[in-house]
């Protein structure tokens, strides 16, 4: 039997690791709208086209923190989980969400859960 993979999905997704942190990174945002809680929004577009795709930042640069925080799950990903965060937030808040400090080491010690 012949799989067939989209080649985009493919260029995705180069191993598992990069599979399984995207899946944890939207899971965290799934979580959060099935208990009621909501995504995070940033409603101060006013109307303005242009800054209105900026609604949904905020929420991504909090799925990108909580990733960067399980980092120790998915190793081998090759996205930087930190980098991602602050741009989601920075774009729409003007400041950083993540000060990499000394103690950060700990999210990338290996684990299985």
């Amino acid at each position: 039997m012949m799989l067939f993979f989209p080649t985009k999905m493919v260029k995705q997704f180069k191993n598992f690791d990069r599979l399984k942190g995207t899946y944890g990174k939207e899971l965290y945002t799934q979580n959060k709208i099935l208990t009621g809680k909501g995504p995070a929004t940033w409603n101060e577009h006013g109307n303005i086209p242009e800054l209105k795709r900026l609604k949904y930042f905020p929420e991504e640069g909090l799925s990108f923190r909580h990733a960067y925080r399980n980092q120790g799950l998915y190793l081998n990903s090759g996205i930087n989980w930190l980098n991602q965060a602050n741009t989601y937030w920075d774009s729409v808040y003007a400041e950083r969400l993540i000060n990499k400090n000394f103690f950060h080491f700990i999210y990338k010690i290996p684990r299985i859960w």
